[in-house]
């Protein structure tokens, strides 16, 4: 009997022992928290500070939109970035388009620093904030439109509503509607998995792990022909707290697009246009840096992404297609000259009509 009783003393004895033990955890993992979130909005004011936005924040009813504009003259460059990024991608080309004429860069809605309207669930929706945004700042056409990636097709919706203020339209590396149903899938899968990524980081930023990690050091200096303030403004945008909400909003709003394949390209009639083709695919731009097993699907990605290019020359009749061949996917900070080409030549055909 003493033997039961000694028993059941050290069980009781152990209970509490427990109940310390995970107390004490949930207690340092509260305060490592804690910890965390001081030191990523300590270090988040500092970065404003030491880097504010560029340009101006202006109100387009409800939440703030950041556009930076830069130099003068007509007609005025409109620079759209791809999904999840930011103004400061467009450096090198908007360095040297602002000796020539007005030229504007901006973040869309959740990404850079710009306020995260939950109401922007499409990218039509965010070409309705761009039309209020240059509204807004007083911006008016004639407009050269010229769009990265996802930004191409934002840029051809912009121009479809506003035939009469584009003169010109440039197309780098563009999606086109419908394309993850024609690339390999293990291509097409890559989007998605860049939604799963932010909700990720969207987890983590308010702790500041993100901002530890220098994730968004490591992107900017993916960018080597940035300034090094683009370069700041890149890492800064990437350690923000509420930047990966946007960057996943954004990702999966892009998503929309390019699987949706019974949405029609739009035509742009005959608006002169230049598309820049990416003349590298991923395992030829970073040699080695993927498993063999996948150079034959990059090599199917290339092809198909050709016919995709053509296509998009095919929706003016005043159309050029330009492969740059030392590019891959980021040609305006790959081969930024070109950009800068594409959009002097656009610059001249106007002057000259």
């Amino acid at each position: 009997m003493a033997q039961a009783g000694d028993k059941q003393e050290s069980n009781e004895s152990a209970q509490p022992r427990g109940r310390r033990i995970f107390m004490g955890l949930v207690a340092a993992i509260a305060l490592l928290l804690l910890v965390g979130a001081t030191y990523q909005a300590l270090a988040s004011a500092a970065d404003r500070r030491n880097h504010p936005p560029p340009g101006e924040m202006i109100d387009i009813g409800g939440f703030e939109m950041h556009l930076y504009c830069t130099g003068e003259g007509s007609p005025t460059v409109i620079l759209i970035t791809g999904a999840s990024n930011n103004h400061a991608v467009w450096d090198p080309v908007q360095r040297a388009i602002e000796t020539e004429t007005r030229v504007c860069s901006f973040d869309r809605a959740g990404l850079g620093w710009s306020d995260f309207d939950p109401s922007a669930e499409t990218m039509d929706d965010h070409v309705e904030n761009l039309e209020a945004l240059l509204q807004a700042a007083g911006e008016s056409g004639p407009y050269i439109m010229v769009g990265h990636s996802i930004g191409g097709r934002q840029a051809r919706a912009f121009t479809a509503r506003n035939r009469d203020d584009v003169v010109g339209v440039v197309l780098v590396d563009s999606t086109i509607e419908g394309q993850n149903n024609r690339f390999p899938a293990e291509i097409a899968e890559g989007g998605a998995g860049a939604v799963a990524f932010f909700g990720v980081c969207r987890a983590l930023a308010p702790f500041g792990v993100i901002r530890l990690l220098n994730l968004g050091g490591a992107q900017a200096e993916s960018f080597e022909t940035l300034s090094q303030e683009a370069k700041d403004q890149t890492r800064v945008i990437f350690h923000r707290t509420p930047i990966c909400r946007g960057l996943q909003a954004d990702a999966a709003a892009a998503e929309t697009i390019t699987d949706a394949s019974d949405i029609q390209p739009h035509n742009l009639g005959d608006v002169p246009l230049i598309v820049l083709a990416a003349g590298l695919s991923p395992d030829e731009e970073a040699p080695g840096a993927f498993p063999d097993d996948m150079i034959p699907v990059f090599e199917e990605f290339k092809l198909i992404s050709a016919e995709l290019q053509r296509e998009l020359a095919s929706l003016s009749t005043d159309s050029q297609l330009i492969v740059a061949e030392e590019s891959g996917h980021y040609i305006q900070t790959t081969q930024p000259d070109l950009v800068v080409s594409a959009i002097e030549t656009l610059i001249a055909s106007y002057a000259t009509d």
